[in-house]
Order: C-alpha cells, then sequence, then structure tokens
C-alpha cells in the first residue's frame, strides 16, 4: 500500500504560470526579437536608400546628357541658319554687283532715265529680302521689281524706304504677288508691277 505525504507536498514552493524570472527572458526574447527586425530594415533601408541614391545620380546624368544634346541641337540650327544668311547675303551681294555694273554713264540708259531708277534701288537694302530682278520702260514710267524676301513685311518697309528716294516718291504698284517657292519654307516670292504685264522690247531685265 502507497502512502501520500501531503504534508511534504505542501511545503514544496509553487511558481505561478509566469513568475519574474520567466517574464524576464520573455522580454529578453522580445527585445533580441525586436533589435534583429529593426537590424533587418536599418539593412533593408540603407539598400533603398543607396538605390535611390544611383537613381538620383542617373537621372542627373542623364539630364546633363539632354542639356548637351539641346545644346548641339541649338548649335546645329544656328549653323544651318548662318549658312543660309550668308547664302542670302552672297546673293543680295551678287545682285547689287550687277546693278551697280549696269550704271553705266556712257551707255544710253541715262537717255532712256534709268540710270537714276537703278542708282535709287541700289542704295535701299533691308536685311533677309532681296530683288532677283528689275524691268524698266518707258524711261522708267513703269517699273517691275521681283524679288524674295524672308518675311512679308518687308516688302511694305522696303517700298517705305525707296518712297525716300525722289525719283520713286508718289509712285504706285498696281499689281502685288507673293507665293512659296517650291522646296522651301522660309523664303518667299514677290513681284510688284506699275502695270498688269510688262512686255514691250523697251523692257530692261537684271538678274
Amino acid at each position: 500500500m502507497q502512502h501520500l505525504n501531503l504534508y511534504s507536498e505542501l511545503d514544496r514552493a509553487v511558481e505561478p504560470p509566469f513568475s519574474g524570472r520567466q517574464q524576464l527572458w520573455i522580454v529578453a526574447a522580445v527585445v533580441v526579437v525586436m533589435v534583429l527586425v529593426y537590424g533587418v530594415l536599418l539593412v533593408g533601408s540603407q539598400s533603398l536608400q543607396s538605390e535611390r541614391d544611383a537613381l538620383a545620380q542617373r537621372q542627373l546624368t542623364i539630364s546633363d546628357q539632354l542639356e548637351q544634346l539641346k545644346e548641339r541641337q541649338a548649335k546645329l540650327e544656328r549653323d544651318n541658319n548662318l549658312d543660309a544668311e550668308i547664302a542670302l547675303l552672297l546673293n543680295d551681294i551678287d545682285f547689287r554687283r550687277q546693278l551697280l555694273a549696269s550704271i553705266d554713264p556712257n551707255t544710253n540708259q541715262v537717255e532712256n532715265g534709268f540710270a537714276g531708277h537703278l542708282e535709287g534701288l541700289a542704295r535701299q537694302h533691308i536685311d533677309g529680302m532681296w530683288l532677283t530682278e528689275i524691268q524698266l520702260q518707258q524711261g522708267g514710267q513703269d517699273l517691275a521689281l521681283i524679288g524674295r524676301t524672308r518675311a512679308p513685311e518687308f516688302v511694305p518697309r522696303y517700298l517705305q524706304n525707296l518712297a525716300t528716294e525722289s525719283i520713286f516718291s508718289g509712285r504706285q504698284f498696281k499689281v502685288f504677288k507673293m507665293s512659296i517657292p517650291e522646296g522651301e519654307t522660309n523664303i518667299l516670292d514677290f513681284e510688284l508691277r506699275g502695270q498688269e504685264t510688262i512686255s514691250t522690247p523697251e523692257s530692261k531685265p537684271i538678274r
């Protein structure tokens, strides 16, 4: 027969389910887990920051490259415009040389009254506009001006300047035509005539 010693069982120390020691271990374990989680998050945050910095640097590099391309494009456009301006200037210079060469006191142009008109035309100039042909007849009474311009407003401005020449004072043009030549985008052809047509043998074209 087995006997139970109830007194010894009562004397044994009974610990609560979560004693102070156990609570301490639990808190320590939680702290360790939090530290590990923080470390993982910190490493991940640093990695994300590094990626952000790399992307920002790449964005800056691309922006610099874009600015360089824009500057190169602007330079090319300036060069193209410069070439076009030089071509226009050379055309104008060539025409004026021919115009001045045509003013010869020894020819019958003086008798026909052409010299004064040509001199007046030669004195007037507007950048971006030039004449390609001049037609004179009836001693300069009938006049046709044919040329090219980079802007339509240059033509009336040229006529205003031309009116300051005494030989052209009060002159009126009855025909005014303007068109865009084929294959051109920044050039306009214009034609000014004192009459509807000029077809008599006395016409004097200068090219």
